[in-house]
C-alpha cells in the first residue's frame, strides 16, 4: 500500500489486501492473523493528504486466562491525515506508505482481554476471594 506523492490525484480510491503475518512475531497474545482487507480513499487537500479506511480482519488472539486461540473478527474505520504540520497525525513522505500504519491501528484496536468460550471466566472472581489473596488485599489497604 505506497504511492508516490506525484501519482496521486484530488481522489484516489484503493481495495487492497494485506499479509501481516510477518508482523505478529513480537506480539504474545497475536497467535495469527489472517489477510487484511483496507479499503478507502486517498484525498489530497493542497499539502495535505487525508486517508479515509476501512480495515476488516481476522485475528487470532490467545485466551486471556487459558490462552486457547480465540478468534476475533475485527472492522473498523479511520481517518488518518498527513502533512508537515502539527495538525498532521503522520508526516506527509514520499512514498506514502499505508501498511505500518494500518498494522499499528489494528493492534492498538485489538481488545486487551478475551475469553475463549470454555474458559471458566467465573473462576476469576473465586480467586480473588481465595485465602490465599487475603494477605494481598491488607498490602493494598496500607
Amino acid at each position: 500500500m505506497k504511492w508516490l506523492l506525484q501519482d496521486l490525484t484530488n481522489r484516489k480510491t484503493f481495495d487492497c489486501t494485506v499479509d501481516y503475518r510477518s508482523y505478529i512475531t513480537d506480539i504474545a497474545d497475536m497467535l495469527d492473523i489472517k489477510p487484511a482487507r483496507v479499503t478507502g480513499d486517498l484525498v489530497v487537500e493542497g499539502d495535505r493528504v487525508i486517508a479515509d479506511i476501512t480495515v476488516d480482519v481476522l485475528l487470532t488472539l490467545g485466551c486471556s486466562k487459558t490462552l486457547m486461540p480465540v478468534e476475533y473478527p475485527m472492522h473498523f474505520t479511520a481517518k488518518i491525515m498527513f502533512g508537515n504540520d502539527d495538525k498532521a497525525d503522520y508526516r506527509l513522505d514520499n512514498p506514502l506508505d499505508l501498511e505500518p500504519i494500518v498494522f499499528g491501528y489494528i493492534v492498538s484496536e485489538k481488545p486487551y482481554t478475551i475469553y475463549h468460550p470454555d474458559a471458566d471466566v467465573d473462576d476469576v472472581e473465586d480467586a480473588r476471594n481465595s485465602p490465599a489473596c487475603a494477605d494481598l488485599d491488607k498490602i493494598y489497604e496500607k
